[in-house]
């Protein structure tokens, strides 16, 4: 019997053990198979990293570099819940009067739960992107830099970035591009603010030309790798910049957006200007066959940006207005005239703590450039152009393309080429590209294609973004295909490839090309209605919420949607905004803002008692109204009434620009902190988070 049940104990073993090595057998191939499946994938997507730096890159850093700086990845910083809660906190308060008494506990308590759920899904979602990174973004010494018109990825060293950024500001200072300057952050602002309440107090968008606060802009720089044919070309010598100077929050951006869509009409009227890729595409198919001696010719105007004509561009603007009257005046003559030269040449920028001002062309990167580049090329055109009478001559801000006989001289490249010493023109005879257009040669026609430099790539399938924006990723694709393509058939076949090396899965791709050509049909239909399907429906006032997102708090929204729409009636047309971080924000190029704005911040008093405070203008002026015992602020009655205490102040976390959001934090956090000197009680209107968010 027990020489029986051994041998039974044996056999049962020796099946176990033949069970278990047929299953780590076949799980080995199924992992060996994903491996090679991913080996193929990896050589089919696999976005150029060009390392100049003496940094020797990890083979995980190499793979998630591979994938992109536009890939996202779940954002896990701490503010999160705190900022869920600012949002719908603003919700609740506007829906409010749509919503019944006694309902309100519970949709109060539904939002709580959701702030808690999609906040927790976040920090519950594996994501190693910053990990595998974390190396790179610690080095100091190393800058990552993304291709100017590519997705390429270069890793230099520190110092040689810097070197590069600064040679190119040298050579500027030369030509008398840019100059040195100082700190004048908080000067700038006030004459400014000074300027444009006596000029523009009764313009209608006086709100939004009046700044509340100023920053230097920041300079920054992209590679030119599309310059090269073959990425392993490229070296630290001959890779060139863009440089890029952002406006963003300096004290003239806004009035130079409001300017700018002002000037737009001065070059409405402009018969040379292509409005758009879909533009070009239209007006290239619809010209005439060319003839045996006719040829197309494309000019690039090299560096527009910085060699415009300024002095002369603005005395043509004005010409413009107040003698031709092509605009309604805004204010005098002078007055314009010295608003035009404050938003284009009184503009400091910031570069390794150092400051400089652009006093002659236009800035990569300012909210005029693109229409005052235009002006200077409409005004051009007039003394040039005009003349000559071109058989065809159209132009793309500095791009431009027209047809001339062969084997002549060409009058109209010479007449442009000797408008001034700062403009210099290239030619490409018989160009194959213009403005993402394949131009394919077919005696005596033309047809086009779009064309997609091959080192540029979209999103990857893997990339943490809402499967939306993967939609319209495809969809963008194909609407432009649809207006360029003269073979939209064969647009489609490439766009399925496109995506399919992003891993993309077919199904997806097709299911969206399914769905946009039935709605291009519904369209066509929709267009043959006289009256539209949707003319009689009342627009609904619009709600956005903004959610961090995740895959788990994608597919949670469409049940959070749904019972907020129970809620309020479906009065609203919510729609929500997710917040993702791409890659690329975790290598900042751009120096520190000294002047930091928008901000909650805390003061603490050497005797212990604090103060919380929120503002959109710079900290550094709130601060001096607190410390100035003149004003009314509680910090400042404080003062006055200790004369020997004083505040050491510091910025809490970075605010949203709308009010009500701002205000919601900085309540939150009162009730959080319960600060001695707050004399508000702004926390006891909250009604989602009375004691604050942790």
């Amino acid at each position: 019997g027990k020489n029986l049940v051994y041998l039974l104990l044996c056999r049962s073993s020796n099946t176990l053990i033949k069970e278990r090595t047929d299953s780590l057998r076949t799980k080995n191939e199924k992992i060996s198979k994903l491996v090679r499946q991913s080996n193929i994938r990896e050589s089919i997507y696999t976005i150029p990293i060009i390392n100049l730096s003496t940094l020797v890159l990890s083979t995980a850093e190499k793979v998630q570099l591979k994938l992109g700086l536009d890939y996202s990845f779940t954002d896990k910083n701490k503010y999160i819940k705190k900022n869920l809660a600012a949002n719908f906190e603003s919700i609740s308060a506007r829906v409010s009067g749509k919503i019944d008494n006694e309902e309100k506990e519970d949709f109060h308590e539904f939002l709580r739960a959701y702030t808690d759920i999609f906040t927790k899904n976040i920090f519950m979602t594996r994501d190693n992107t910053y990990s595998k990174l974390k190396r790179i973004i610690k080095d100091e010494s190393i800058a990552v830099i993304s291709g100017d018109k590519d997705s390429s990825v270069v890793i230099m060293n520190k110092a040689d970035y810097v070197q590069k950024i600064q040679d190119m500001l040298d050579k500027g200072i030369t030509d008398k591009i840019y100059i040195k300057s100082t700190d004048n952050t908080f000067k700038d602002l006030k004459h400014f603010q000074d300027f444009i309440y006596r000029n523009f107090k009764n313009y209608k968008h006086y709100d939004k030309m009046y700044p509340r606060s100023n920053q230097p802009g920041q300079i920054y720089g992209t590679a030119k790798t599309h310059k090269f044919i073959d990425m392993n070309q490229v070296k630290l010598d001959s890779l060139q910049f863009q440089p890029i100077i952002s406006q963003i929050g300096t004290y003239t951006y806004s009035a130079a957006q409001v300017i700018g869509e002002y000037l737009k009409p001065l070059c409405n009227e402009n018969p040379y200007i292509i409005k758009n890729t879909q533009d070009f595409a239209n007006i290239i198919k619809a010209q005439p066959p060319l003839s045996e001696t006719e040829e197309y010719v494309s000019y690039d105007v090299e560096s527009l940006f910085t060699n415009v004509l300024l002095n002369d561009t603005i005395e043509y603007i004005l010409h413009q207005i107040y003698v031709e009257k092509k605009l309604p005046k805004l204010c005098s003559k002078l007055i314009f005239k010295r608003l035009s030269y404050k938003l284009t040449t009184e503009n400091t920028f910031i570069f390794q703590s150092n400051f400089y001002k652009q006093i002659d062309g236009c800035t990569m990167g300012g909210p005029l450039s693109v229409i005052i580049a235009d002006i200077f090329m409409t005004k051009l055109e007039e003394a040039v152009v005009k003349p000559l009478e071109p058989k065809f001559y159209k132009r793309y801000v500095d791009d431009i393309i027209c047809r001339r006989y062969k084997n002549q001289q060409d009058v109209l490249f010479d007449k442009i080429n000797s408008y001034h010493t700062k403009i210099s023109f290239t030619i490409e005879v018989e160009p194959s590209t213009f403005l993402d257009t394949k131009l394919v040669k077919e005696n005596p026609i033309y047809k086009t294609e779009v064309y997609r430099k091959s080192t540029k790539f979209p999103v990857h399938w893997s990339s943490k973004i809402p499967k939306r924006y993967k939609r319209n990723a495809i969809n963008g694709d194909l609407n432009r295909s649809k207006c360029i393509s003269s073979d939209f058939e064969k647009e489609k076949t490439v766009i399925v490839q496109k995506f399919k090396n992003a891993d993309f899965p077919e199904r997806f791709i097709k299911s969206v090309i399914n769905n946009y050509e039935s709605n291009e049909i519904s369209k066509v239909e929709e267009d043959e209605l006289l009256i539209p399907s949707d003319f009689f429906e009342i627009k609904k006032p619009f709600i956005l919420i903004e959610i961090p997102y995740c895959e788990k708090n994608e597919k949670l929204s469409k049940r959070f949607m749904a019972k907020l729409n129970i809620f309020t009636k479906n009065y609203y047309d919510i729609a929500i905004k997710w917040i993702t971080k791409k890659v690329r924000q975790l290598f900042p190029l751009k120096d520190k803002n000294p002047h930091p704005a928008c901000k909650i911040y805390e003061g603490c008093c050497s005797c212990g008692f604090n103060y919380i405070g929120e503002t959109i203008r710079n900290v550094e002026t709130r601060w001096r109204e607190h410390n100035n015992v003149n004003m009314d602020s509680e910090p400042a009655k404080h003062l006055k009434e200790h004369i020997d205490h004083s505040f050491t102040w510091k910025v809490i976390m970075t605010a949203p620009k709308n009010f009500r959001l701002r205000k919601n934090l900085e309540a939150s956090i009162i009730a959080l902190k319960r600060p001695r000197l707050n004399d508000q009680l702004d926390f006891n209107k909250l009604t989602l988070f009375r004691n604050g968010v942790t």
